[in-house]
């Protein structure tokens, strides 16, 4: 019971984690956009 339910949880943990990376993404990018019209 408690792998099956560690394998249930890891799944919404890794989306979690995913989300936190792409706003870092995303950040860096619109960061990158900014400093190409400021350069």
């Amino acid at each position: 019971m408690a792998p099956e339910q560690f394998k249930k949880t890891s799944p919404a943990d890794l989306l979690n984690n995913n989300r936190g990376v792409l706003r870092q993404i995303l950040d860096g990018l619109q960061y990158r956009q900014v400093t190409r019209d400021w350069f």
